[in-house]
């Protein structure tokens, strides 16, 4: 449970990919870490704080919905490097933190059939 960080809802360090829609732009990103509150994922585009956009995540688990989001953060480790962007969804979803579960437990090796303590 070392991995997993605390915040408003419990982040969990997990790799999915995800469509992001908006201000004329339609692109893919794999995360790094998601929570039902928002997403997080390095892109070397150009997002800047306060744009609003539509992400969808695709888990081979179960349909999410497509969650409606603000970007907060978006900075880069070094020049020419790509940015790593925090996306907060306007309205937090619980559902996502039950799959972001199942979904890390499949990455990382166990069954799908393991109790979720």
């Amino acid at each position: 449970m070392d991995q997993i960080n605390k915040r408003e809802h419990t982040r969990y360090p997990l790799k999915l990919e995800v469509d992001i829609f908006g201000h004329r732009q339609i692109f893919s990103a794999t995360t790094e870490d998601i929570s039902a509150s928002g997403i997080r994922f390095k892109t070397r585009r150009e997002l800047n704080a306060g744009q609003d956009y539509s992400i969808a995540l695709r888990s081979q688990l179960a349909g999410l919905p497509i969650m409606q989001g603000r970007v907060v953060r978006s900075e880069a480790d070094a020049l020419n490097s790509p940015k790593t962007v925090a996306i907060r969804f306007l309205e937090p979803n619980r559902s996502i933190s039950d799959i972001a579960k199942l979904e890390l437990r499949l990455q990382q090796g166990q069954k799908k059939s393991d109790p979720i303590l």
